[in-house]
């Protein structure tokens, strides 16, 4: 690990693979972006203890995908800023922490490859990629989804909501629901209108789904 191109050109130079340029704040970040470099990490008082998120006053404001499949989001993010995940197309599956409440337009874009997503915040239609989810988990302290958001997802849907009220999943396509331990109360007619719907697991669910 080094910590700026000079290093990192006088070891590239020598022969030396497997160069990281370790960096602490988004200047410098961008800068070696620009200059074609890969193998970047975080580090200092505002990167995660991984070194893939750069956190300033609980903002995402960078975040490096490289090599990953999975990632779930550090605790002490509250917001997730504009462009962070975008051409992530390395990741499948994220999971965000019910710290994160802010998020800004179009942060996903770019994601084609997430099909993976456990949420414990309220969603919008505007956060997320154009992409098909087939396993979404929602958190129990969700109140909102946006039902053009549940239109992009097929597959299996998580609810850990401790009430579904019945426009909650409205335009959901998905062929499988789990109701999780923390459901406390379903309204009446919350599954009516689900035609892809063809099994129940979980809480409440009979054993035949």
């Amino acid at each position: 690990v080094v910590s700026n191109k000079y290093c990192y050109d006088y070891f590239k130079e020598s022969g030396i693979s497997n160069i990281i340029v370790a960096v602490s704040n988004i200047e410098q970040y961008e800068e070696c972006k620009n200059q074609g470099i890969t193998d970047i990490i975080f580090n200092g008082s505002n990167a995660s203890a991984d070194g893939r998120c750069l956190i300033i006053d609980g903002e995402l404001v960078a975040f490096i995908a490289k090599g990953l499949t999975k990632y779930t989001m550090p605790h002490n993010v509250t917001k997730i800023g504009a462009g962070v995940f975008v051409n992530c197309d390395t990741l499948t599956s994220l999971t965000i922490t019910n710290s994160a409440t802010t998020f800004e337009p179009d942060t996903f874009d770019g994601c084609c490859n997430l099909t993976s997503l456990n949420i414990n915040c309220n969603i919008s239609k505007d956060y997320w990629p154009n992409c098909e989810l087939s396993d979404v988990t929602i958190g129990k302290d969700v109140t909102y989804i946006d039902q053009e958001f549940l239109k992009r997802c097929t597959g299996r849907l998580t609810l850990n909501c401790k009430h579904l009220e019945n426009d909650m999943v409205a335009e959901s396509r998905h062929t499988e629901i789990v109701i999780g331990n923390s459901v406390e109360s379903i309204a009446q007619g919350t599954f009516a209108e689900l035609s892809n719907l063809r099994t129940f697991k979980g809480k409440y669910a009979s054993e035949d789904g």
